[in-house]
């Protein structure tokens, strides 16, 4: 966790929402082309509600530019416009409790929370595999 955030609390990550990350579809043209393997990278930014607020190009990885480059950049767009998460938080304990009176604190619960925005980076890998588009994702890009 970065040192500024070291005050704000425990770190949580937004969850993805079950069903609510479909992968980008093959594009027609580059799968008539037979371009065969491409890669998008992206960054995404989950807002505080959970939507996507912004896709902008990932910093750690450039995408494939090659034929049909559009065409899969516009399938990745279009599929990320429909993933949603739980938003991501800073999560603020309290003093910790000793509940059982042994002298030894056992928990401390939760003061307050705190939604921020988070972003992580994403490669989405296409390929044809037996005459058919297939797409795979990675949740960080470079690994």
């Amino acid at each position: 966790m970065p040192e500024w955030a070291a005050d704000e609390g425990d770190f949580q990550k937004p969850i993805p929402v079950s069903g609510r990350q479909p992968l980008p579809e093959y594009p027609e043209p580059a799968l008539e082309d037979g371009v065969g393997d491409a890669w998008v990278t992206v960054r995404i930014l989950i807002g505080l509600d959970g939507t996507l607020t912004a896709v902008t190009d990932s910093p750690l990885e450039a995408s494939y530019a090659g034929p049909h480059a559009l065409a899969f950049r516009q399938s990745v767009e279009r599929a990320l416009r429909r993933w949603r998460f739980e938003p991501g938080y800073f999560a603020k304990r309290g003093a910790p409790i000793d509940a059982d009176g042994d002298g030894t604190p056992d928990a401390a619960m939760v003061d307050s929370w705190t939604r921020v925005p988070v972003y992580y980076d994403v490669r989405f890998d296409f390929r044809i595999v037996e005459g058919a588009g297939q797409v795979t994702s990675t949740g960080q890009a470079g690994r």
